[in-house]
């Protein structure tokens, strides 16, 4: 990275399949890795400042009560948060990108209502955080003690308005000549280029039931089990978490206690019983056959966007098919295709043990050959 950086002339384009804000930094994180997540900010915004965990544990028992409680709600917190100088008490991070925070929370004393110096002293502080994209909600420790539920649902209000109001700002527009592309005549481009064309992933829209004044628990199973129904004619091989993500977006929830979970659970089992879908191993498809055709989730969020979501049927799909247009190749190019074709970018530890299990199904059931010549596979 150092000689890329220090032989750039004029400008410098920039190609990465991750953001600066999904590398997550712990306090002990190498300097390389800061660095680059320090490059690749700067690069994407301009921003120089990066804020890092300090490995410091919290100053007082009332900064630790106030975490502990949003924890149990489900964020993600680290105290101390090192800035442009500064220590924050209580940094919020952004589910969807683990390395960007979208809040800082200064849990303050009784003592700072009277200590007008230390006032003024944090204005300017807040100033300059503010300057650089943080927001800040205070909570009193006086207010705390006297009502901490209505403190944390003060808390919680303030964490989702950041999130929502949180955006990834555009790059950096870098003026660059325009220089005439090559034509490069490739007799099979056409046909290479219908055969790699994945249609992308549709998600189901059900009808918005927020007004229904119902909550997601209540309704009947028998009932839940059509909507169900409905998600699955549209996106079958569906995981029963996607199922549940979209009844949640019908009633207008963003999140899904115990009690929901065993609704759709019923739910589920009612659907299967009466033949409105299959279910089997944590999927929901359309009947017993099973099938699944490959779709890219290229354009889902990074939350939908995993794996473990997608049917075995479908992956063993996105295999056969790269492994048919290759003819043959070895294990991890075919890995990578049929990851690539399902559309995740890029290949994890995980993600290779999980595609590599489906090869060893699929040359169990002789769907694909082993040949003589070690790592390759064939259809």
């Amino acid at each position: 990275m150092n000689v890329l950086i220090t032989r750039a002339k004029l400008g410098m384009e920039v190609f990465s399949n991750f953001r600066a804000d999904e590398l997550e930094l712990e306090a002990s994180a190498k300097h390389g890795v800061r660095a680059l997540k320090h490059f690749l900010k700067y690069a994407e915004t301009g921003d120089l400042d990066i804020p890092r965990e300090t490995g410091r544990a919290v100053d007082s028992p009332f900064e630790l009560e106030v975490m502990l409680a949003l924890r149990e709600r489900g964020y993600q917190l680290a105290p101390q948060v090192g800035t442009a100088g500064y220590f924050i008490d209580i940094g919020v991070k952004d589910p969807e990108y683990p390395g960007r925070y979208v809040l800082a929370i200064e849990c303050d004393g009784a003592s700072y209502h009277s200590a007008r110096s230390a006032r003024d002293r944090d204005r300017l502080r807040q100033g300059v955080l503010e300057s650089l994209g943080w927001r800040f909600h205070r909570i009193w420790s006086t207010d705390w003690f006297r009502n901490p539920g209505k403190e944390i649902e003060r808390a919680v209000a303030a964490v989702e308005a950041a999130r929502n109001a949180t955006e990834i700002r555009q790059p950096i527009a870098v003026p660059t000549p325009e220089v005439a592309q090559p034509a490069i005549a490739r007799a099979t481009q056409e046909n290479s280029k219908a055969a790699y064309q994945i249609e992308p992933y549709r998600k189901a829209r059900l009808p918005n039931l927020c007004a229904s004044n119902q909550a997601l628990h209540t309704v009947d199973p028998r009932r839940l089990a059509h909507e169900i129904k409905a998600v699955v004619d549209v996106e079958a091989p569906v995981h029963e978490v996607d199922a549940t993500r979209r009844l949640m977006e019908s009633y207008g929830l963003s999140r899904a206690g115990n009690r929901i979970a065993a609704n759709v659970s019923e739910a589920i089992k009612a659907g299967t019983r009466a033949g409105l879908f299959f279910y089997a191993d944590g999927f929901i498809y359309a009947d017993k056959q099973r099938e699944a055709r490959i779709r890219s989730r290229e354009a889902l969020e990074t939350t939908e966007r995993k794996l473990e979501l997608v049917a075995p049927e479908e992956i063993d799909a996105a295999l056969l098919e790269v492994v048919r247009l290759g003819f043959s190749m070895e294990s991890d190019a075919a890995i990578s295709g049929a990851l690539e074709m399902l559309g995740f970018g890029r290949v994890t530890s995980r993600m290779k043990e999980l595609v590599g299990a489906r090869i060893d199904k699929l040359l169990a059931t002789n769907r694909l050959i082993q040949v003589d010549i070690p790592h390759m596979v064939r259809d």
